[in-house]
């Protein structure tokens, strides 16, 4: 017994080093069995070295997001979002890589990107971020295969969608999904703003009163929260007086 957990260190520790470098390969698309975790598209070889690593998949998870963030400060795009992506994938349970691997995939490595390759034109660089904003959803649609529940996720989303190709309507449909009968204060004014920024200030309203009571009325964001309120009433009945002197 006294041999076994060094045994499976040292195990472990190949497998990561093994890892290290199927990170950048080229991978096959199949379910993984491991039952621990959630099923993600993973190779027959990261299959065998999952199996090797077993509990210590979170630990060799860490050790490619540190990999990851080396390469993010070298703004050196495909090592950094190769080991993003294969940390997720180690340990696609830990929010934080799929959260903060969808935010660089979106907003950094564009930038570096047109910066690395000198793009001027304006168009190019539009598309270049649409291509890693396109990356970023996918990744950010893996994210909520391991974690269905993560209103989180579907927040990066709405801002992928926003920011990256300016569409509202599927900015929209993601805050919506995420402002469920249990969501918390800031997603439902989040939801609502987006409500407001096309212009569909009677359902921002109808949702922000839907919510009210669940919040508890001595907290000091409550009081922010009426006000909110109180001006989406002031913004449709200006709307109606304008209607009106017409």
């Amino acid at each position: 017994m006294a041999r076994s957990r060094p045994l499976s260190v040292l195990a472990a520790s190949i497998a990561v080093l093994f890892l290290a470098g199927a990170a950048l390969s080229p991978l096959k698309k199949i379910a993984s069995p491991a039952e621990d975790y959630p099923e993600l598209e993973t190779s027959a070889g990261e299959n065998f070295l999952f199996g090797i690593l077993g509990g210590y998949r979170p630990f060799a998870a860490e050790i490619f997001w540190l990999r990851a963030f080396s390469a993010w400060e070298r703004r050196d795009v495909v090592p950094c979002v190769a080991n993003i992506d294969f940390a997720a994938k180690l340990d696609p349970k830990s929010r934080m890589f799929w959260h903060m691997g969808a935010d660089i995939i979106a907003f950094d490595t564009p930038a570096w990107i047109i910066r690395r390759d000198r793009v001027s034109s304006k168009s190019l660089q539009a598309l270049i971020r649409r291509r890693q904003g396109a990356a970023a959803l996918d990744f950010l649609d893996r994210g909520l295969k391991a974690l269905p529940k993560s209103r989180q996720l579907l927040l990066d989303k709405a801002l992928v969608y926003d920011k990256s190709f300016g569409d509202k309507l599927a900015a929209l449909a993601c805050l919506e999904k995420a402002d469920d009968d249990f969501a918390p204060m800031h997603i439902v004014r989040r939801h609502c703003s987006a409500l407001e920024e096309l212009g569909r200030y009677e359902e921002s309203l109808a949702a922000l009163k839907k919510a009210l009571p669940r919040f508890n009325p001595e907290h000091p964001a409550t009081k922010i929260y009426k006000e909110h309120i109180i001006l989406i009433e002031n913004k449709i009945k200006s709307i109606k007086d304008k209607e009106a002197a017409k």
